[in-house]
């Protein structure tokens, strides 16, 4: 392998663990330390409590898509010929298109009934929170799974850079 493809391949790892260490972080904080706080909500605390945090990791989430999808089809490439490479960059693959998926078809779609004001009873709200906190689970279990699969390819992957000077 040359060695901008093995720069290329540590490059593509390291974006890879970067982002699926911040998402296990992410799903870590929003189901065991918001998870009281958004099941306790009322009305008038929505735009701030909830709101605020799940705009931002939205909006960054949004930004770092596209590195966070091309980096583990890289490693696919890079990573054909070795079996323990390609398996793990598969299931990092894998798993954050379910990722990605989850949220676009299940979770966006309950964040913009709570952002957009069209919840307005506070039954409703805690019906609407409970719902996101259970679908939530999903996107927890499958970022461990991102994260499991980054750091195997890491760990698994180091003859594909070892030339590296």
């Amino acid at each position: 392998m040359s060695t901008a493809l093995a720069w290329t391949a540590l490059i593509s790892a390291l974006v890879t663990v970067f982002g699926a260490s911040l998402y296990l972080g992410f799903m870590t904080v929003a189901q065991f330390f918001l998870r009281p706080v958004f099941l306790g909500l009322r009305l008038d605390e929505l735009s701030t409590v909830f709101a605020v945090p799940i705009t931002a990791i939205t909006r960054f989430l949004g930004i770092m898509f596209l590195p966070l999808l091309v980096a583990p089809l890289i490693q696919i490439w890079l990573g054909r010929t070795h079996v323990w490479t390609l398996v793990f960059s598969i299931a990092a693959a894998a798993s954050y298109i379910f990722l990605a998926l989850w949220y676009a078809l299940s979770m966006r779609p309950v964040n913009q009934q709570l952002l957009t004001g069209a919840v307005s009873e506070e039954p409703e709200l805690r019906a609407k929170m409970h719902q996101w906190v259970s679908r939530n689970w999903a996107r927890f279990y499958a970022a461990l799974i991102y994260w499991a699969a980054a750091v195997g390819y890491l760990l698994a992957g180091h003859e594909l850079w070892e030339t590296l000077p």
